[in-house]
């Protein structure tokens, strides 16, 4: 989240003061420069949360133009009012020249003085100087707020033109956010109500698809960044054992079963091709609500989950099946097919003479699964090192509540 200097110190650091400093709370520029060098050194990259779409009342841009109580209609920088209904703070005006300037070096010194390797922009969708006052206005496709991504793009890219990651919070019309993919920035794509309806075993709305950029017609998967959490939703698992689905002798709401489905989630989710993004603790499944000391204050570090057996078994899932993403292509192929609707999903993988199928049940109950695995022969489950032979392509077997595999006709490193 932003480490931006923000007002006060205890904060999710979207309440920005100065674009250009990192919080006093957290420790000195050099500090930062330190630990940046020491995550490259393991091969680690470091994406910055950057808030560029407002700021707040300690901005000196702000009370340079300002009248007690808003930003005066010759500020160079922000708008009187703000353009959009989710703005917080004082909206810069995304038009104006002495905006685009001042964004273009606030990145420009973060790239060079920090060596960030990446920005995640804030309310992306906000660069605009439409009004609107609802979320579909606010979302509609947008000429303006187009051109001014793609400058700032063309912009990054010719400081670092190979290696810099730009990823907008946008969720705007699936048409702009194609053309913005086109251009190479990566969208956002916030699966977490679908997904937790699936771990909590409320089947109706539990088609997580949304996580495939073929869903929103975009050519490369690596442009689309899929998540189950993040600051903004709800735990999964706090949901799970608060409102998960129980019947006799299965209970969501039981910590190991729990766990257990978030485990089958996460199978699903990093065989979606594309890059994912995982919340702090979601690897060891964190079931303090967002709400826990009010939806801003702070949360208990858990570091104390790594010393239960089947959290840290979530833990060691999590490992597994991210290294399974990175050390086999087929995991990045194009060539896929899902079934993620009711109780058996199932998602299929195809590269060259390679086939991966990631099978599970997110239903409460026993339920049996049909599914045309393609080829018949030995398949080999990822996850247990075991083999099954299908006489034929169909696969059909009672899965347990709970129960996934991840098969494939070759054997996966």
């Amino acid at each position: 989240m932003p480490v931006t200097e923000f007002e006060g110190n205890i904060s999710w650091g979207y309440n920005i003061s100065y674009a250009l400093a990192p919080d006093k709370y957290y420790g000195t520029k050099l500090a930062l420069q330190n630990f940046i060098d020491e995550c490259h050194g393991k091969g680690i990259a470091v994406i910055m949360d950057m808030v560029l779409n407002h700021a707040f009342g300690q901005s000196p841009m702000v009370q340079l133009y300002f009248d007690g109580n808003k930003p005066t209609a010759n500020s160079p920088w922000f708008n009187v009012d703000a353009k959009h209904p989710y703005n917080v703070g004082y909206d810069f005006n995304h038009e104006s020249t002495a905006t685009k300037n001042y964004v273009k070096n606030v990145v420009k010194y973060w790239m060079q003085q920090y060596k960030i390797d990446g920005f995640r922009f804030d309310l992306s969708k906000g660069f605009t100087q439409k009004t609107s006052s609802d979320d579909g206005s606010f979302a509609a496709y947008d000429a303006s707020r187009i051109a001014i991504w793609k400058d700032y793009n063309s912009y990054i890219k010719s400081i670092d033109p190979n290696n810099f990651y730009v990823i907008l919070e946008h969720f705007a019309d699936a048409s702009e956010e194609k053309v913005l993919a086109d251009d190479g920035m990566m969208l956002w794509a916030n699966i977490n109500y679908n997904m937790n309806e699936a771990t909590m075993g409320w089947l109706g709305a539990s088609d997580f698809s949304w996580a495939f950029s073929s869903k929103h017609g975009f050519g490369k998967s690596e442009n689309l960044v899929s998540y189950m959490e993040s600051h903004d939703e709800e735990r999964l698992n706090f949901k799970n054992i608060t409102y998960g689905n129980v019947v006799a002798g299965y209970s969501v709401k039981d910590l190991t079963t729990a766990l257990k489905r978030e485990e089958m989630a996460a199978a699903f989710l990093f065989a979606v091709p594309g890059p994912k993004m995982i919340w702090q603790f979601g690897e060891l499944g964190y079931d303090y609500s967002i709400d826990f000391n009010g939806r801003l204050g702070e949360k208990p570090i858990k570091w104390d989950y790594f010393d239960d057996s089947r959290r840290k078994a979530l833990y060691n899932a999590y490992a597994k099946f991210i290294k399974l993403k990175k050390n086999n292509a087929i995991f990045a192929t194009t060539n896929t097919s899902y079934n993620l609707a009711g109780g058996i999903k199932y998602i299929k993988l195809v590269n060259g003479s390679n086939t991966v199928m990631v099978v599970g049940n997110f239903d409460v109950t026993p339920q049996t699964a049909n599914i045309d695995f393609g080829t018949n022969g030995n398949w080999i489950d990822a996850i247990s090192g075991t083999n099954i032979n299908l006489a034929t392509t169909n696969y059909s077997t009672v899965l347990a509540p709970g129960e996934y595999h991840i098969y494939s006709k070759q054997a996966l490193n």
